[in-house]
C-alpha cells in the first residue's frame, strides 16, 4: 500500500493516532495515542488501492473474456469491525 494513500483513505473511527508504514511499505499499522479496547470499526475508502491498481470496490483476478465487468459497489467506504482487548 501506498503511504500517502494509507494517511488518506484509511482509519479507525473513534480512535486518535496515526498510521506508520514498515520500510519499503509492505504492512501497516495505527499507532494509537490513547490505549482503546472494545469493537473498532477500521474504516477504508474504496478508492484505496494495492501496487497493482486492485480497489476494494471490485473483484480481483476478474477474467473480462468469461465475465461481465462487476458493478461498482455504491457505498463510499468499506468497515471491516475488529476488537482490541
Amino acid at each position: 500500500m501506498d503511504y500517502a494513500l494509507l494517511q488518506r483513505m484509511m482509519e479507525v473511527q473513534g480512535v486518535a493516532g496515526r498510521i506508520v508504514i514498515d520500510r519499503d511499505e509492505p504492512a501497516g499499522a495505527l499507532r494509537p495515542m490513547l490505549r482503546e479496547s472494545g469493537q473498532l470499526p477500521l474504516i477504508a475508502d474504496n478508492l484505496l488501492e494495492d501496487i497493482a491498481g486492485n480497489h476494494l470496490d471490485r473483484a480481483f483476478d476478474v477474467d473480462l473474456r468469461e465475465k461481465a465487468i462487476p458493478a461498482a459497489v455504491a457505498a463510499k467506504t468499506v468497515s471491516l469491525p475488529f476488537s482490541v482487548r
